[in-house]
């Protein structure tokens, strides 16, 4: 019986359409799913994120004409993004947005020390097969194994993306906010 009546009330409102030879099908007209849509160009930036290890950073994030520019500014851990600045690593790509993903297309990226103790550090490990580290001078780290994971190489990779509104959007699980 419950088959039935939900059968007719959905043939009734038009939610089933009959076609060719007597069958039926769901009306895609009927159900409309809200969904937002909309524009990623500008400026967005993280909230504060811990590593678990050693550093808080944000991200700041910007979209514009298909183009991607990124910073990661690394402060001290347990400072809330509040602490001395350490580190910037920076990426810069091609960006093509579609719904719920994002396709990058790596073309460069940087690490520029921000902190004199951490040249000193960088320099005396040679981290990321380097000994010559500078204060506030970008090296570029593309595809080399650099503070602990390979930096992206040139090549596409996949975000998730969720809109939560206008304002605020989810990528890979981290919450950005437009500015």
């Amino acid at each position: 019986m419950k088959i039935i009546l939900l059968l007719f009330i959905l043939t009734s409102c038009n939610a089933i359409k009959t076609i060719s030879g007597g069958d039926t099908e769901i009306n895609d007209d009927f159900f409309q799913v809200n969904e937002l849509v909309i524009d990623y160009e500008g400026n967005w930036l993280s909230e504060c994120v811990s590593d678990g290890i050693k550093l808080d950073y944000f991200t700041q994030l910007n979209f514009t004409n298909g183009v991607y520019n990124t910073d990661s500014i690394f402060f001290t851990t347990s400072s809330d993004c509040l602490g001395a600045q350490l580190l910037t690593d920076s990426g810069m790509g091609d960006a093509i947005i579609d719904r719920n993903n994002i396709t990058m297309r790596v073309i460069s990226r940087d690490i520029t020390p921000d902190d004199t103790g951490i040249v000193t550090s960088f320099n005396s490990t040679t981290e990321c097969g380097i000994n010559s580290w500078t204060y506030s001078v970008a090296t570029d780290v593309l595809g080399i194994d650099c503070l602990g994971r390979t930096r992206n190489y040139l090549g596409e990779y996949n975000l998730n993306i969720q809109v939560i509104d206008e304002n605020t959007i989810i990528i890979d699980g981290t919450r950005y906010s437009r500015q």
